[in-house]
C-alpha cells in the first residue's frame, strides 16, 4: 500500500496476487463427450492390458468368449465412470485446484507406464487381482470366484462365468483406484512442498 500527501485520499486497492501465487487456477470448459470417451478408454484399456492378459488363461474352450466380454464389460463400466466425473462441476472444482491437473496428469501418466515395465505393472495387477479373488470368496462365497480348476477347458454356464469375470475385474479396478489415488495424494503433496520451498524469502 502506498501513501499520499493528502490525508483526505483514499488508499489504494492492494492489487490482486499474480497467477503463479494463486491457489486456484479458472475451470476449463468440459472436453467433448467424444473426446473424453476416447481419452478414457484408452487410458482404461492400457491400464487393463496385464490384468486382462492373464485372467484369460483362466479360460479355455467354449467359456473363453464369455469371460473376455465379461471383462471388457467391467472395463467399460470404469470408463462410463470416469467420463461422467470428469463432466460433474465438483471434479471441475477439484482440477482447478493448484497442482490438481499436474498431479491428476503424474497419476494416470505412471500407472499407464507401469503398464509397460515388467514386472512392476505384472506385480501390481497380479497383487490387486488376488485380493479381489479372495474379497469374491468372502462376500459371495468360495464357489462364486473359484473360476481357474472350473472353467479351464470346461464349457460351464457362460452367463456365469461372465459374471464371475465381471464382478472381478470390477473388484480389482476398485483396487487399483484405491492405490492410484493413494499414490497421487502423496503426489499432489510433494507438489505443494517443493512449491513452498521455491518461494521467494
Amino acid at each position: 500500500m502506498t501513501t499520499s500527501d493528502n490525508p483526505y485520499a483514499s488508499p489504494q486497492v492492494q492489487p490482486p496476487l499474480p497467477p503463479e501465487h494463486s491457489s486456484s487456477e479458472a475451470p476449463r470448459p468440459v472436453p467433448p463427450i467424444g473426446k473424453s470417451f476416447l481419452k478414457w478408454t484408452l487410458a482404461c484399456g492400457i491400464a487393463a492390458a496385464p490384468s486382462f492378459f492373464i485372467a484369460s488363461g483362466l479360460v479355455r474352450g467354449a467359456g473363453f468368449p464369455a469371460a473376455c466380454v465379461g471383462m471388457i464389460t467391467g472395463i467399460a463400466v470404469f470408463v462410463i465412470l470416469y467420463v461422467f466425473a470428469e463432466r460433474t462441476q465438483r471434479i471441475q472444482r477439484i482440477l482447478s485446484w493448484r497442482f490438481a491437473k499436474r498431479t491428476a496428469w503424474i497419476g494416470y501418466g505412471t500407472r499407464i507406464a507401469a503398464t509397460f515395465i515388467f514386472p512392476v505393472g505384472m506385480t501390481i495387477d497380479m497383487l490387486c487381482g488376488i485380493l479381489s479373488v479372495n474379497l469374491g470368496q468372502l462376500l459371495f462365497g468360495p464357489e462364486t470366484y473359484h473360476v481357474a480348476p472350473r472353467y479351464r477347458g470346461v464349457d460351464g454356464d457362460n452367463v456365469t462365468i461372465f459374471l464371475h469375470f465381471m464382478l472381478t475385474t470390477i473388484t480389482q479396478g476398485v483396487l487399483l483406484n484405491v492405490v492410484l489415488f493413494g499414490y497421487m495424494i502423496i503426489v499432489f503433496g510433494i507438489c505443494h512442498l517443493f512449491a513452498s520451498f521455491s518461494k521467494p524469502r
